[in-house]
């Protein structure tokens, strides 16, 4: 059987911290230190998200800190939209939340215009 050829990246994968804005109301996040209030939340699907980001804040000592963990990103998703803790999400998905709630709100040729006069952010839309 003949090797495989390497693999080629095809996406960045850049991740953001996630919450409700319910929960960011009460307990909001200002510094990475926030986030030691708040329950973690974690997919199995997506396991070093939050080593990844915690080592990256500044804080690896929360590392070893139990989280909650779903068997889908896209429940652990929902969970953090309940406002029952923090989650880890992929920038690209919170730009198309965030786009969809503008057009949404402003339409999609305003919409638009903010996105295209906005360097780098067509990248997200």
């Amino acid at each position: 059987m003949a090797a495989l050829p390497p693999a080629t990246p095809v996406l960045e994968d850049v991740d953001t911290l996630i919450m409700s804005p319910a929960l960011f109301a009460q307990h909001p996040i200002r510094v990475p230190a926030d986030v030691e209030v708040h329950a973690l939340l974690a997919g199995e699907t997506r396991p070093g998200d939050w080593i990844d980001w915690l080592e990256a804040a500044g804080q690896s000592h929360l590392v070893a800190r139990p989280r909650r963990v779903f068997d889908h990103f896209f429940i652990t998703r929902q969970v953090v939209e309940d406002g029952l803790g923090l989650g880890i999400g992929e920038i690209q998905n919170v730009a198309r939340e965030l786009f969809k709630f503008g057009r949404d709100r402003i339409g999609a040729d305003q919409m638009g215009e903010i996105i295209s006069g906005t360097p780098g952010l067509s990248q997200f839309a």
